[in-house]
């Protein structure tokens, strides 16, 4: 409340926590000293502030597209495998190649969903598995884009992750 912008400090929740509790039933403010949010909103929210969610969710937006990105070389591997005139096998391997970059994004998507919907009871934020999901869709998103420029031409599938 005293900080909306920057909040008070990545894990220093517990910290301001007892400073804002109104006394409810036997729970006195001085006993709630060191809890946790028990949410992952609404932690990001207090220590981050309103900049460090937005930041947040632009970083969840990039995953996304890079995600959209990988769907769409999928999406237009046999026009790419039709204009190259390749040979079959490696028609076969253009494609088999997109396939499994998009079952992969997919794979890290259900992962980001799965860890955002338990984030909603959880303090997971300052866990590392939001940043290995993030690593993990921006290598994916490298190897995709050096996918295109090797086989792609601009005019198939437009954009970059």
């Amino acid at each position: 409340m005293d900080s909306p912008l920057v909040g008070v400090g990545p894990m220093n929740f517990g910290r301001w926590f007892s400073d804002y509790y109104r006394q409810y039933a036997d729970k006195a403010p001085e006993r709630m000293w060191g809890r946790a949010a028990h949410s992952m909103f609404v932690t990001l929210l207090s220590e981050t502030g309103l900049l460090g969610s937005a930041l947040f969710i632009a970083i969840i937006a990039y995953m996304w597209r890079t995600h959209r990105f990988v769907v769409g070389l999928n999406d237009n591997r046999e026009v790419l495998a039709d204009k190259l005139g390749v040979e079959p096998d490696v028609r076969d391997g253009i494609e088999k190649r997109a396939e499994s970059f998009q079952a992969i994004s997919y794979g890290i998507l259900g992962a980001m969903i799965g860890y955002l919907v338990t984030g909603i009871f959880i303090s997971i934020l300052w866990y590392g598995y939001l940043w290995k999901l993030l690593a993990y869709s921006a290598a994916l998103g490298a190897m995709s884009r050096q996918f295109k420029e090797t086989f792609i031409e601009e005019d198939i599938v437009g954009g970059s992750p």
